[in-house]
């Protein structure tokens, strides 16, 4: 039985209501198909002629519009955000869009920028006064959605605006834990440089070493242990981040985290009459001879170093026989 795993990134979602297309699903050349307004149809499409058509017309279309796609509400400036579009980002500015507009949702241009890694829009709108502090319903900020975008140049530009990098949203995760389980070394590095506690943890008690460890990412772990991570820190449950890389089969996780210290008998209840060792993990979840291996030795080594408590005791004893 596995152990019921974390909280944060593997149902965690941090994207703003309207998601960009990807390869395998491009834009149509004619966003209209879409069914949505002209000047959001106009914006997603980059056409800035028809845009400014638009404007003409009513000078407060900047704002909100509900875009089919996504089935969700985006303002102008958050489209020409996510689609990287430098011309009409500069142009909606310049003709009055709020780089500080929030949905309803509480997204804003900002949070789409870094979601996109458009570095340019991140300086542009920091430099019209767009909040890094912003919230959206899920209590997330803009640094989250850079984190697990991954662009080491749009999380930087936040911090370097006073982004909160320990801050955490209301289901406890925060960007380190974000870049730790994505496997964005160099953010990991980045948020550690701006103080980053490698000891903060989701209300289930994970951390940063925890998912790190569980999904496979073994420079991050590195990092993590150089920046003094507790190896032997519990989630709630008593589990261990060598519990999760020994259940999903890591070795060399595994193998890093036994020789910083990581306790190889430590047990975590998975029932109400059972528990579950690393050693156990291994031998009937991973089926891994090569961790089962492993595991075996650091317990037989712990064991040698650790004398039986009667040859400690014997060993304090003064004799007071003297036979001469």
């Amino acid at each position: 039985m596995n152990v019921s795993v974390l909280s944060g990134v593997y149902n965690y979602s941090s994207n703003v209501a309207y998601k960009t297309h990807t390869n395998d699903d491009e834009e149509p050349k004619d966003p209209s198909k879409y069914n949505e307004p002209a000047p959001l149809a106009a914006c997603r499409a980059g056409d800035i002629t028809r845009l400014q058509t638009e404007l003409e017309k009513d000078r407060h279309i900047v704002y909100d519009y509900y875009a089919s796609k996504s089935g969700s509400t985006i303002d102008l400036l958050s489209m020409a955000a996510s689609i990287k579009n430098v011309e009409i980002l500069e142009f909606l500015l310049r003709h009055g869009a709020l780089a500080d507009h929030a949905t309803p949702a509480g997204a804003t241009p900002l949070m789409y920028a870094a979601q996109s890694g458009f570095d340019f829009g991140v300086q542009k709108l920091l430099e019209e006064s767009a909040s890094v502090t912003q919230l959206t319903a899920e209590g997330r900020t803009p640094l989250f959605y850079a984190a697990e975008e991954g662009s080491r140049g749009t999380n930087e530009l936040l911090l370097n605006h006073n982004a909160n990098v320990n801050w955490q949203d209301k289901n406890g995760v925060f960007p380190l834990y974000i870049a730790a389980g994505r496997g964005h070394y160099q953010l990991v590095e980045l948020f550690l440089e701006h103080k980053a506690k490698v000891g903060l943890s989701c209300p289930d008690g994970s951390t940063a070493l925890h998912v790190a460890a569980f999904q496979n990412h073994l420079n991050i772990v590195k990092l993590l242990i150089k920046h003094n991570a507790n190896v032997n820190e519990c989630t709630r449950k008593g589990a261990t981040a060598l519990l999760f890389a020994t259940q999903e089969g890591h070795n060399l996780i595994v193998e890093e985290l036994l020789k910083y210290g990581a306790n190889p008998e430590k047990k975590v209840k998975t029932s109400l009459f059972t528990k579950t060792s690393p050693l156990s993990a291994s031998k009937h979840i991973a089926k891994n001879p090569d961790i089962t291996n492993m595991l075996k030795k650091a317990i037989k080594d712990r064991k040698a170093e650790s004398p039986h408590p009667a040859s400690q005791l014997l060993s304090r004893v003064k004799f007071s026989y003297q036979p001469f």
